[in-house]
């Protein structure tokens, strides 16, 4: 079989750049749906419609240091699906089927200070589902 297919991964897994080595050791496995997946300045961010990653607790979001095995401390949960992410500057984004992030009311999109640790005040009060979001700069 293939590299990616002769090594057991659940939901989101790591493949060598050149697409022919073997899947990389990383196994985070989620035990739900990844809907959406961020590499930003050396850490990976993914959001969807699980409850636990890479052996621990975390609800619809999870970041990691790199490729390192055990997630990093960034914990926010969700009580809904976490569909998109983007990062503008020292900020990230959270788009979704979400009501609430962190305990606090954010109606389907949320954003997290990497400069203050904690979420911010947005609050856009969406109606609906968010299912992408673009960030720059």
């Amino acid at each position: 079989g293939s590299p990616v297919t002769s090594t057991t991964r659940k939901n989101l897994f790591a493949v060598s750049a050149d697409l022919n080595g073997p899947v990389d050791d990383w196994q985070p496995n989620p035990d739900g749906a990844v809907y959406s997946l961020l590499v930003a300045d050396g850490q990976i961010f993914a959001g969807g419609a699980f409850l636990n990653a890479g052996g621990q607790p975390r609800q619809r979001f999870v970041a990691f240091n790199g490729f390192g095995l055990d997630p990093d401390e960034l914990a926010i949960p969700f009580n809904g699906d976490v569909l998109a992410l983007a990062k503008i500057e020292n900020s990230l984004f959270f788009g979704g089927r979400f009501t609430q992030a962190g305990g606090l009311t954010r109606r389907r999109a949320a954003s997290y200070s990497f400069e203050f640790d904690q979420l911010t005040n947005w609050n856009p009060n969406i109606n609906d589902e968010v299912y992408a979001l673009a960030g720059g700069r």
